[in-house]
């Protein structure tokens, strides 16, 4: 016998406070049970409009990643190619010189471990500047 009511809900109460699922979040919601089942208990992320746009989104930003480095390595390729062009010619400017194979050797080194000094090389106008600034790199004047 119950005095003054129970605090706690009675079956028939605890039923009636439940929602009642409509029939399409019932045949989702067995759609992705069925799906589950399917994929041995993992749900499919091909489903989830959230995740499919994610994932588009990652596809388009690994292609420009790609695209990114592809044009980088070209660049660098042209660049590398130049750097090599460029040096190739200050040599052939070096050997015009007639200048020994060391002090052509110790010039080449010089311009590779300071470029500000071939391309002040480069900038003489006449092939007696030329020759002087390189026998002033072989005294020593741009040593330290």
């Amino acid at each position: 016998m119950d005095v003054g009511g129970s605090s706690q809900p009675n079956e028939h109460e605890k039923r009636a406070s439940r929602r009642v699922w409509t029939k399409e979040e019932e045949e989702a919601l067995l759609g992705i049970m069925d799906e589950i089942v399917a994929n041995g208990g993992k749900r499919s992320r091909s489903r989830d409009p959230i995740i499919r746009s994610m994932d588009r989104f990652t596809n388009v930003l690994k292609e420009a990643m790609d695209k990114t480095n592809e044009t980088l390595d070209k660049f660098a390729q042209v660049l590398a190619k130049n750097k090599v062009n460029e040096n190739s010619l200050l040599a052939t400017d070096l050997q015009k010189m007639q200048l020994p194979l060391a002090d052509q050797i110790r010039i080449m080194q010089k311009f590779m471990q300071k470029p500000e000094i071939a391309e002040v090389f480069k900038a003489q106008s006449n092939e007696d500047q030329k020759f002087q600034f390189i026998a002033s790199i072989l005294s020593g004047a741009f040593d330290g």
